[in-house]
């Protein structure tokens, strides 16, 4: 059975250097629920001012700056404006899990998604009725780091699928300092289950 691992922790915390190990050591495919936003600001900015947006976007200094180029919103502020203001009120909480759903469901291996926060996305990944694996919310805990300030938080649907064979939450400490270690240690567990 496939196997989905969910990388779910605050920002900063290494969730996406984690993906890319495990995506280089053990060739999972890395999958993102937020890919359908970039693909909306794509097409909303036009190629000129995307790719201006996507450096703003990957530079910690500047991800959480307003801009000139956004209305004065940062590029966070503008990917929240984009799920809360138009995909979620007109397509639902769930739309970003049900295209993530079609993403694992179309995978020819195991996947991680590096960036977890929602448990709409999460449920909609469990209870997809072509679900061919197993979900793992690897929730990363690692001291100093908060989701404060943030609309994300740990994920918690235990309760929801207790007993289902297709959902398990897992409780990391990242205290090593060596993200390879960690990503190696993630998937020792889960793949040892």
């Amino acid at each position: 059975m496939k196997k989905v691992i969910i990388l779910n922790g605050p920002a900063g915390c290494g969730k996406d250097t984690i993906a890319g190990i495990m995506s280089d050591i053990a060739a999972l495919e890395v999958h993102s629920f937020k890919k359908p936003m970039f693909d909306i600001a794509a097409v909303m900015l036009g190629p000129v001012k995307f790719a201006k947006f996507m450096r703003l976007y990957n530079d910690r200094d500047t991800k959480d700056m307003p801009c000139d180029l956004l209305g004065q919103m940062s590029p966070r502020e503008f990917f929240i404006h984009i799920s809360e203001s138009f995909v979620k009120p007109i397509l639902g909480k769930e739309q970003f899990g049900e295209l993530a759903a079609n993403g694992v469901h179309n995978a020819t291996s195991h996947v991680v998604f590096s960036d977890g926060g929602f448990p709409d996305e999460v449920r909609s990944l469990v209870v997809d009725e072509r679900a061919d694996y197993h979900v793992y919310v690897v929730r990363l805990h690692r001291e100093g780091f908060t989701f404060a300030g943030d609309s994300r938080n740990y994920i918690n649907l235990f309760e929801d699928f207790r007993g289902s064979g297709k959902y398990t939450e897992i409780d990391f400490h990242l205290t090593s300092g060596n993200a390879y270690d960690d990503a190696n240690d993630i998937m020792d567990i889960v793949f040892d289950e």
